[in-house]
């Protein structure tokens, strides 16, 4: 759709971005996304912000990546500091190198390449702004869309439509999802022949596609589009087996896991055919029967998103599970019921 970025943009200044008039809003962006980025610099002026837009070049950050001193870590400049610091709004709009560069890049090379983002962060929190990602960059060019089998104009508008989701409703099924855990603080998930039992913590985080004063005082200062995503940890009581559709880790996606737990921790598997790089790492990730953690349970609320469209995690009724801090995995048409009842079934979420 031709005037998609615009609504988008007009969308991110009415809903995601409550700011006050004449803030200052910073966009970034890749030269993948200049339209993108056009239209939300444009709508900002509208409205009457002062706004700096900042481009990336994707050439210059792929060439210098392959480069880098071996163990340099990177860090913002005193001019990056100033910037955030001076920042009410920041709308970020990503490269698909930024996922999809270990074609181009190994793993190291891209960490070492993204090295300051906690230090980003950080200065972000200290500046207490509001940032709004636009996860459609992510898709925004031919190879990174053909890792989904489907077309680039395809992929951004669906979703850009996504995107259009009003994080109040988002917000209601966060906030539902939240009191039925609460209620009980145990979980039962059924996926395909699979049943796990785990408690809940009480660490929990909302991403509506907004970020307000609320967000900023509890130090989240970065929302995305698509929105539509709860997350709550888990407590060391997991007892069972998940079966997962799918699972993503060290950048790559793979098919078929069955994992079994006990006291919270990895105790055996199974798998489909993975290749022997990808099973060696798996491997060596769960301690070889030593088990990792499983860590957080996320649910997806956003009813405009479909699976398939690099968001799953996002679609109302996926179910996500954390294993460690580097591996998620969705589940196979999951029914997950707390003891007021029942949450999402049969892959679909109930509460609305």
């Amino acid at each position: 759709m031709k005037d998609l970025p615009e609504l988008v943009a007009k969308h991110i200044f009415s809903k995601s971005l409550p700011l006050k008039k004449r803030s200052a809003v910073t966009v970034e962006t890749w030269d993948s996304n200049e339209e993108m980025a056009r239209a939300v610099e444009l709508e900002a002026k509208l409205l009457g912000h002062n706004v700096i837009t900042v481009y990336n070049d994707t050439q210059a950050f792929l060439e210098y990546a392959r480069s880098m001193p071996r163990n340099r870590k990177l860090s913002l400049g005193k001019h990056e500091t100033a910037l955030l610091k001076n920042t009410d709004g920041y709308v970020f709009i990503p490269s698909p190198e930024m996922v999809y560069a270990s074609t181009s890049l190994e793993r190291s090379q891209l960490s070492a390449a993204t090295s300051y983002n906690m230090e980003w962060y950080r200065v972000a929190s200290q500046a207490r702004l509001k940032g709004i990602r636009i996860g459609a960059g992510y898709f925004n060019s031919d190879r990174a869309a053909s890792v989904l089998g489907k077309s680039r104009k395809e992929i951004m508008d669906h979703l850009l439509t996504a995107s259009l989701a009003d994080p109040a409703v988002l917000r209601r099924r966060g906030t539902a999802v939240s009191r039925r855990i609460r209620a009980r603080g145990s979980l039962r998930i059924v996926s395909g022949g699979s049943e796990l039992t785990v408690g809940a913590g009480r660490e929990e985080e909302l991403d509506d596609g907004r970020t307000d004063d609320d967000d900023v005082r509890k130090k989240i200062n970065m929302s995305s589009l698509p929105g539509g995503f709860y997350s709550t940890d888990l407590k060391s009581t997991a007892k069972g087996t998940l079966q997962c559709s799918s699972l993503f880790f060290e950048g790559r996606r793979a098919q078929g896991l069955e994992i079994e737990f006990s006291d919270g921790k990895v105790v055996s598997y199974s798998h489909g055919e993975w290749d022997d790089g990808l099973r060696k790492k798996f491997d060596e990730y769960v301690g070889k029967g030593k088990g990792v953690p499983l860590k957080y349970i996320g649910f997806g609320l956003n009813h405009l998103l479909r699976p398939g469209y690099g968001r799953d995690l996002n679609t109302a009724g996926a179910v996500s599970v954390w294993i460690g801090e580097s591996l998620y995995a969705l589940l196979e048409k999951p029914t997950v019921s707390s003891g007021g009842g029942e949450i999402v079934a049969d892959g679909k979420l109930v509460l609305k």
